[in-house]
């Protein structure tokens, strides 16, 4: 795939939307991955080949058609956040977008991509769609339906009148070739190569992180474990479990069940407090976990205290953690 930034105008784009499925007890989980061959900006430095954005829904199960929760969108490095059909979500740890999401056929949430181009109006990120978009005499509607193997949309104008079909297909394709490097499809685990220009690449979903989440939100945890991002990013959810029946795209746990306090050694008071720190360095300064995760204030020592993920927070900006599983981790 290092390939790509020449196809354009050569090789027919056809239109498909890449997708994955999880479930666990209580909820369903979709993701839709939109690729980009192409990211043409205006600066030199921002053009790469290789891009994908996406989302990822959360649907409560209620024995028909389950009932819309609520929608995270990628734009650039930021996560979005949005209430669906449920009214009784709530922010988290990050805020709910004050947009009001549309809906198509009165189920389908409509989401806007924005064109190439630099900042956050630009880029390919994601966010829910309002009719306000300036979108110039180049704008597209997408469908679900039988995509054309024509080619690309050749007819912008006017504005959002021109109407195409897109597919959809398994991310499993990327996903079970996520260990093919050398360009094939990717540079590194998670990342896409780029040949245009040298310092510039996407990311595949689980390398995704929120660059407002440092330590809470943990790389690739938006495609690894959904039913954990939701949770983080919502309140109000009800009955929320998080055992998963459906997810193809764990590849280890690791369950961390007690911290032992040795000593401590500060005169000013008896007891220490003791919280988790996973960074990634040297590979990047970027926490994978921090102390938001779980923290114990004056934990007795030599006694081990059990990581149990919801309990034990010290501080009042830690109480949108409410869960009461063990803490797991994917580490990929």
């Amino acid at each position: 795939m290092a390939d790509q930034w020449e196809t354009i105008g050569v090789v027919p784009q056809v239109p498909y939307v890449y997708a994955s499925v999880q479930e666990t007890k209580t909820h369903l989980f979709l993701g839709y991955y939109f690729y980009h061959a192409r990211d043409d900006g205006p600066f030199p430095v921002e053009q790469h080949e290789n891009d994908l954005e996406g989302m990822m829904m959360a649907v409560r199960k209620d024995g028909n058609h389950g009932v819309l929760v609520a929608m995270e969108t990628i734009s650039h490095s930021d996560y979005l956040r949005y209430r669906l059909k449920d009214s009784n979500v709530q922010p988290g740890y990050g805020g709910i977008e004050s947009t009001s999401v549309r809906y198509s056929e009165v189920t389908h949430p409509e989401v806007f991509i924005s064109s190439n181009g630099l900042g956050d109006n630009h880029g390919h990120g994601v966010r829910a769609y309002t009719s306000n978009e300036d979108v110039g005499d180049d704008g597209i509607v997408y469908k679900f339906g039988e995509p054309s193997y024509t080619g690309q949309p050749n007819q912008f104008s006017p504005k959002w009148k021109h109407t195409y079909n897109y597919g959809i297909l398994p991310i499993d394709e990327l996903w079970e070739r996520k260990f093919q490097y050398n360009n094939t499809p990717f540079q590194s685990f998670g990342v896409f190569p780029n040949t245009h220009t040298s310092n510039n690449n996407a990311n595949a979903p689980w390398n995704w992180s929120d660059k407002d989440q440092d330590g809470t939100v943990g790389k690739g945890v938006f495609f690894t474990d959904p039913a954990y991002l939701f949770d983080i990013d919502f309140n109000g959810l009800g009955t929320f479990s998080h055992e998963y029946v459906y997810n193809l795209y764990w590849t280890h746990k690791v369950t961390l069940k007690s911290v032992t306090p040795k000593v401590y050694k500060d005169p000013s008071n008896n007891l220490p407090d003791i919280y988790i720190s996973m960074d990634t360095y040297p590979l990047s300064e970027k926490r994978y976990i921090s102390e938001r995760v779980w923290m114990k204030a004056d934990a007795a020592l030599n006694i081990p205290h059990p990581v149990i993920f919801g309990g034990d927070q010290k501080t009042a900006d830690m109480t949108h953690h409410r869960q009461t599983r063990m803490m797991i981790w994917d580490l990929l």
